[in-house]
């Protein structure tokens, strides 16, 4: 099978129920801005397969889409949470319900702190923890509740290092 569709999608993620594969890519808004979305394909017919569901989100990029670590599903819950860079250029963890049945639904950003220089404290992971998501930056960790992570319930910043400084490729030179 073949499936033609606007856009691409750089990771694929098997959910729960047969046949049905969670991606993250990107995609054309109405008036042709590259957007990141999140989309729901059914190949359970490898003859036909589908596209059932796409968000687009406000956001310019995700490590998530080249990085599968950065993604982070809860199939129990049916939690996607993906960090990424909002339009407004800002570190964002999206969280969204994924259901295979009910399909996609925002549910909110938890929104990354001023932890120090932006190009290094951007959040790089989460985990999903009972009804906590947990965001991770070379900055420091936020807690929010997955069912409302616009409202931060704990930050914690790292002190004492540079955010930075594993993000420097070593000096070959170096001894």
């Amino acid at each position: 099978g073949e499936l033609d569709i606007p856009g691409w999608s750089d990771y694929l993620h098997p959910m729960d129920e047969p046949g049905k594969l969670l991606a993250v890519g990107m995609d054309q808004d109405f008036w042709g801005t590259w957007e990141l979305s999140v989309s729901i394909f059914d190949v359970s017919d490898p003859t036909f397969p589908h596209l059932d569901e796409r968000v687009l989100l406000d956001a310019s990029a995700s490590e998530a889409s080249v990085g599968h670590h950065a993604f982070t599903y809860d199939p129990e819950t049916a939690t996607l949470a993906i960090p990424s860079v909002a339009a407004s250029g800002e570190s964002v963890l999206e969280v969204l319900d994924a259901d295979p049945k009910f399909g996609l639904d925002p549910v909110g950003r938890v929104v990354q702190p001023d932890f120090g220089d932006p190009a290094c404290t951007g959040i790089r992971r989460s985990v999903i923890m009972e009804d906590t998501v947990w965001s991770y930056s070379t900055g420091g960790l936020v807690a929010a509740s997955v069912n409302n992570p616009d409202r931060i319930d704990a930050t914690v910043a790292f002190v004492d290092v540079d955010p930075c400084l594993d993000l420097v490729a070593p000096d070959d030179d170096a001894q």
